[in-house]
């Protein structure tokens, strides 16, 4: 568990100097972006979000590819736009849709309880 980035982040929370707090958010908005928290509506200028969570573009190349190329995309997590291959570089781009919609459970970390960070999706066990 100490490679967990969680557990480290955890960890800091409990012993920093900082009163860090780690809260619990529902989405009520995906575009733009709400997330309840205690009772509070959170959005723009209140949020930091994992740029994972949002909709972008991702540029991919290979290098000095030759030979023949058999290939299939299958992006569960995005849509490969079009495929080039120029001079031995092939690349292409891949867009990311936005994973997070109305409903979703995200978890929050916040110093002031002013501004917050989106971390990441979660979900309740059991």
């Amino acid at each position: 568990m100490e490679d967990n980035p969680y557990v480290k982040m955890a960890e800091g929370v409990k012993g920093g100097k900082a009163k860090q707090m780690l809260r619990i958010g529902t989405v009520t908005s995906a575009a733009p972006l709400v997330i309840q928290a205690g009772g509070i509506p959170l959005s723009g200028s209140d949020l930091y979000v994992n740029r994972a969570l949002l909709g972008h573009e991702e540029k991919v190349s290979l290098l000095d590819v030759t030979g023949t190329l058999d290939a299939t995309c299958d992006c569960q997590q995005g849509s490969m736009k079009k495929l080039e291959a120029t001079g031995g570089m092939l690349s292409t781009g891949i867009s990311h849709p936005v994973s997070l919609a109305p409903g979703d459970t995200v978890a929050l970390l916040s110093e002031d309880d002013q501004t917050f960070i989106v971390l990441c999706k979660v979900v309740k066990m059991g």
